[in-house]
């Protein structure tokens, strides 16, 4: 468990500095829990696209971003019309997506998706 951790940390700051080579932006911020966590932008292409259990719609996508994959949980914010469907679509015909997200304790969390 402690490995799977370091590993997701080692993620998170490899994406935060891509993030911010590509342009990314921590100037927004989106309320979770009691305080506002800074956001973070980026672009890629949806190599995997996992559901949820129960036909809950989808739990995360995992992203190709430059030569490094991330995987994303996607929050309750994100708009529905992202669905398995859309989604799949984008990794179809390997077309990227913006991708703004927060870290919140080592996971990447979308908060919205963009075309």
């Amino acid at each position: 468990m402690r490995r799977t951790r370091e590993v997701m940390i080692l993620w998170a700051v490899a994406l935060g500095l891509l993030a911010a080579a590509c342009g990314g932006d921590g100037g927004e911020a989106v309320a979770s829990g009691d305080q506002a966590v800074p956001t973070m932008s980026v672009r890629g292409v949806v190599i995997q696209v996992n559901e949820s259990p129960g036909d809950e719609g989808v739990e995360s996508i995992v992203v190709k971003v430059g030569d490094e994959e991330a995987t994303f949980l996607l929050g309750e914010a994100v708009d529905q019309r992202w669905d398995s469907a859309h989604l799949r679509g984008h990794m179809l015909l390997e077309t990227a997506i913006g991708i703004r997200y927060i870290r919140e304790d080592g996971t990447l969390i979308a908060v919205d998706l963009t075309e």
